[in-house]
């Protein structure tokens, strides 16, 4: 007898997500430090918001198409009852 082991309620209800405050990371590096490196650390800090706001929309994005790969089984399984029943 087979087993059914992939949960459509469960993938769906697992919310992949994080939270970037990218407000955090500060905007005016001399405003901090006044140093040789304020422009190099200026450059960083913009980079590391950039990649977080990336990061963000791809997780974002992951928890979307783990929901339709979830949303799939559970058709698919329903098509398949809606077989069985025909055929008994």
């Amino acid at each position: 007898m087979s087993v059914k082991r992939i949960q459509p309620m469960r993938i769906q209800s697992i919310k992949a997500s994080i939270n970037a405050s990218t407000e955090e990371i500060s905007q005016g590096m001399d405003s901090i430090i006044e140093a040789p490196v304020t422009d190099n650390l200026e450059s960083c800090a913009g980079l590391v918001k950039a990649c977080m706001e990336n990061l963000v929309e791809t997780v974002d994005s992951l928890d979307e198409f783990m929901n339709k790969i979830a949303e799939a089984f559970q058709n698919m399984d329903e098509d398949l009852i809606s077989k069985l029943i025909q055929i008994t």
